[in-house]
């Protein structure tokens, strides 16, 4: 499992990245996602955090896939990825 988590990955994403997270997320802990996209933001990358207030897994998985799908097609439409590193 460790060769396969994004959080002890050493490298940083070189593309802009969209992640969203519940608050309420029983199954993954919202503390070492918010480590993660630090560590990315601290070492360059681009990334747009949305934290879904009171969502457990299954809820922000429902509540962000819309919110992912308007990431990804702003960024196939030229538009430059916002971040809030």
């Amino acid at each position: 499992m460790d060769e396969n988590s994004v959080q002890l990955y050493p490298g940083v994403p070189r593309t802009p990245m969209y992640v969203w997270h519940g608050s309420a997320d029983p199954l993954v802990n919202i503390g070492p996602v918010r480590e993660t996209v630090d560590k990315y933001c601290a070492q360059g990358a681009r990334v747009q955090f949305d934290v879904i207030p009171g969502a457990d897994h299954g809820t922000a998985t429902v509540l962000g896939v819309g919110r992912a799908f308007s990431y990804l097609g702003d960024r196939f439409a030229g538009i430059p990825a916002p971040s809030n590193c």
